[in-house]
């Protein structure tokens, strides 16, 4: 059975909260993301489409501001669906046995442990801006041998771990790597939310953090 609705829970800070009296009428400084704010509002409609009422599990940094933002629309909001910050980055890294066990507890921790996932019946969309996709990869190589650990089936994770990619929009070229065709992805629910050029570059190199840097 699916788990009944609870409060919006984010790992991260809220923002432009407006649901208690002395915020009303404030407006916030919103700093370099004001230049980005209709694009970031498009992509973020994007992300819950292509999310379909799964947890939001945001990864890495880059997609803070939009994490944030919707943890700033939603803040006292009961829905049925989470929102998490797995602060890590595994672009073109591969994780050794011992560097996987260490990951887990951070997993766990936005509710990917894969028994949790199968005995909550719980779906989950991993969110994050992309390049290459290997950090997709990689986390769902982790998550099924977590899953095949605890004597769980491969599909367990495929199943209820999808993953959404932000990617600039734009022609894309023949032949062009297509990052959800990777082999640990295989079998992945994967969905793209193309957006404008500015705000990926912005995203991905000047967007504002709210978290530090995993060591």
């Amino acid at each position: 059975m699916t788990s009944p609705a609870c409060p919006n829970q984010s790992s991260g800070p809220r923002v432009w909260d407006v649901t208690q009296p002395h915020g009303l009428g404030v407006t916030p400084d919103l700093g370099s993301a004001g230049a980005h704010l209709p694009a970031l509002r498009a992509a973020l409609a994007g992300v819950l489409v292509a999310a379909a009422g799964r947890d939001l599990v945001f990864v890495g940094r880059s997609p803070d501001p939009l994490r944030a933002y919707l943890s700033g629309l939603t803040g006292g909001v009961a829905v049925s669906w989470r929102i998490s910050a797995l602060n890590v980055s595994l672009l073109n890294a591969t994780l050794d046995a011992q560097q996987a066990s260490a990951l887990r507890p951070l997993l766990a921790g936005v509710g990917l442990r894969p028994s949790h996932l199968f005995r909550e019946d719980r779906r989950a969309a991993l969110v994050d801006v992309v390049a290459s996709g290997g950090t997709f990869a990689e986390l769902h190589r982790v998550l099924r041998e977590w899953a095949a650990g605890e004597g769980l089936g491969v599909t367990c994770v495929a199943r209820r771990v999808s993953a959404v990619g932000l990617l600039r929009a734009g022609s894309a070229c023949p032949g062009a790597w297509r990052w959800s065709a990777q082999p640990e992805l295989r079998g992945v629910v994967t969905r793209r939310v193309l957006t404008d050029p500015a705000l990926w570059t912005w995203l991905a190199e000047w967007g504002p953090n709210s978290l530090r840097a995993f060591p």
